[in-house]
Parts: C-alpha cells; structure tokens; sequence
C-alpha cells in the first residue's frame, strides 16, 4: 500500500525475526533514548530496501548485520569510526569478533565479546565479513561521528 507521497507503510512494518533480533542488542545500548535511536534507524535505513530484496535481506539475515552496526553507531559512537574503518580495511577472509576486537577503542572487546556470545543464536550476524563492508559506508551516513568515511 502507498500513499500520495511514496511512503510504503509495509516498509516500516519489522518482521518478527527482526524484531527478536533487535531486542537482543540491548546490551549494546546505555539508555531507552538509545534503543528508541537504534530502532529509528534501522526502520529508516529498512525502508530504503525494495520490496523484492526484502526477503533475502531477512532470510540471509543482513538485517542483523545492519542492526549490529546501527547499534555500535548509537551505543558507542566515540569508538564507531575506529571500528567502521578497521572492518572496511580487513580481508575477505578476515573474521568479524577478531577484526572488532584489534579496532583499538576500549569498547571494542565490549562489541566483539557480544558478537561472539551470539555467534550460534544468530549465525548470520557473524557472517562473511564483506556483508558487514557493504553496509559500513551506507550507515556511516547516519551518525556525526562517521559521516566523514561516507566517501572513503
């Protein structure tokens, strides 16, 4: 269903994997503005995905990727430009909670002990490296504290 203006209120509308998951990054999170933030921006960012991508966006589970990084940008937006530029600089092959865990700032092992604690819930969230590259420079948009690796 649209309106007038564009807007697909399907869009907006989480699918229960995403909002299961989502609950999960509570720990990422200091305040209940923080979760609202984090919420915000992943239902902004989700819109933005075609009605065709949708399911492969939940099924292969980028959603979690997504929200992983939304809530490193929300939850510790001082240490997001060192991590968001060390997982664009890492390998292929390089894994996710070790690429984390070496981005220096004293939240990292923070984020990457969480990463590794929901490594076999949520197997898609610490999946192939690139997927969290692809994301890196879109999110980055969305924080004062990246928005300079936009176009790096």
């Amino acid at each position: 269903m649209q309106e007038s203006s564009g807007v697909r209120h399907g869009g907006l509308v989480l699918r229960a994997p995403e909002t299961e998951f989502i609950v999960r990054l509570g720990p990422l999170l200091s305040t209940p503005r923080a979760a609202k933030k984090l919420v915000n921006l992943y239902r902004l960012v989700r819109v933005g995905i075609p009605e065709e991508h949708l399911p492969t966006f939940i099924g292969l589970g980028g959603y979690q990727v997504v929200q992983i990084l939304l809530a490193v940008l929300v939850g510790t937006p001082d240490a997001a430009p060192a991590i968001f530029t060390a997982i664009r600089a890492a390998t292929f092959d390089a894994d996710i909670v070790t690429v984390i865990r070496g981005a220096g700032p004293a939240a990292s092992p923070r984020i990457a002990a969480f990463i590794e604690g929901i490594r076999h819930a949520a197997p898609q969230a610490v999946a192939d490296i690139r997927v969290y590259q692809r994301w890196c420079p879109t999110l980055a948009r969305y924080s004062f504290y990246t928005r300079s690796l936009v176009g790096s």
